[in-house]
C-alpha cells in the first residue's frame, strides 16, 4: 500500500541503526502479508515500490550506506513475498 511506504522507510532505518533486522519482523512483517491479502492489496506492486525506494535511497545516501540500507529493504521484500 502506498501510504505504508514511509512506514517501511522509517522501520528499515531503525533496523539499520540497530543493526538488527528482527525489529522488522516484530514491528512490520508479522501478519502484514495476511492483512494485505485479506484487503486485496497487491503484494507484488508493494514489493516493486519498496525496491524502487531502495534504489532512490541508495542514490541519495551513496553506495556504501545504500548497500547497507538495501539489506533491510530486501528483508522487508522477502518477508512480504
Amino acid at each position: 500500500c502506498i501510504r505504508d511506504l514511509d512506514y517501511y522507510l522509517r522501520y528499515a532505518t531503525y533496523a539499520m541503526l540497530a543493526g538488527d533486522p528482527s525489529i522488522l519482523d516484530e514491528r512490520v512483517l508479522n501478519g502484514l502479508r495476511e492483512t494485505y491479502n485479506s484487503l486485496g492489496v497487491p503484494i507484488g506492486a508493494t514489493v516493486q515500490a519498496i525496491q524502487a525506494m531502495k534504489e532512490v535511497t541508495a542514490g541519495l545516501v551513496g553506495p556504501d550506506a545504500g548497500k547497507e540500507m538495501g539489506v533491510y529493504f530486501d528483508y522487508i521484500c522477502s518477508g512480504l513475498s
